[in-house]
């Protein structure tokens, strides 16, 4: 199947790139938290949903399948979880980036037959990540952890943002591969 560089770019971002820089008041940081909060309960009824043969199922030609996705939202989010405690207990740290093309391919991230384990690790890190975010008050989302490999300084405020909307562009991923079954 021949698809045009337009058509791979709806696939590959199915509710849009993730959110740019930008100052958050509370109540925008309140409902991102919220979203993250609501990430574990829909991979929690789509796993339940899925077939085994529906693992390898891809968003579009090349991509992650279905089980690599959800090995990858745990991952990522394990990441936040941190990048969020050394942000909190360190002045702007410079946090670990990791190659996420490398994590995909290993071996518990490469199988279909354990996402169960990756919906819990998501539902553990959400809680606990939930618990510390809404603990915090406004002006704490000001603090911020520099990412090296962008060369980049983000706000907790911007971390909230980018996560639920990561969750949520997973998600979609994993819908649309099990529609389209590339």
């Amino acid at each position: 199947m021949n698809l045009s560089q337009a058509e791979i770019e709806v696939l590959k971002y199915p509710i849009g790139k993730s959110p740019s820089q930008k100052l958050y008041d509370f109540e925008e940081i309140k409902k991102n938290i919220d979203r993250i909060a609501e990430v574990p309960v829909a991979l929690m009824k789509l796993s339940a949903e899925i077939k085994a043969e529906e693992m390898n199922y891809r968003y579009r030609p090349g991509s992650w399948t279905v089980a690599q996705i959800f090995h990858h939202i745990a991952d990522s989010h394990v990441n936040a979880y941190i990048r969020l405690k050394f942000t909190l207990t360190e002045e702007n740290p410079t946090i670990k980036p990791y190659d996420e093309n490398l994590w995909a391919v290993m071996p518990d991230a490469a199988s279909g037959d354990d996402i169960h384990v990756s919906v819990i690790i998501v539902s553990g890190i959400h809680h606990r990540m939930c618990k510390v975010l809404h603990s915090l008050n406004e002006e704490a989302f000001a603090k911020t952890y520099f990412h090296p490999a962008y060369q980049k300084t983000v706000t907790l405020a911007e971390m909230c943002a980018l996560y639920a909307w990561h969750g949520e562009h997973h998600l979609a991923q994993i819908k649309a591969a099990l529609e389209k079954k590339f």
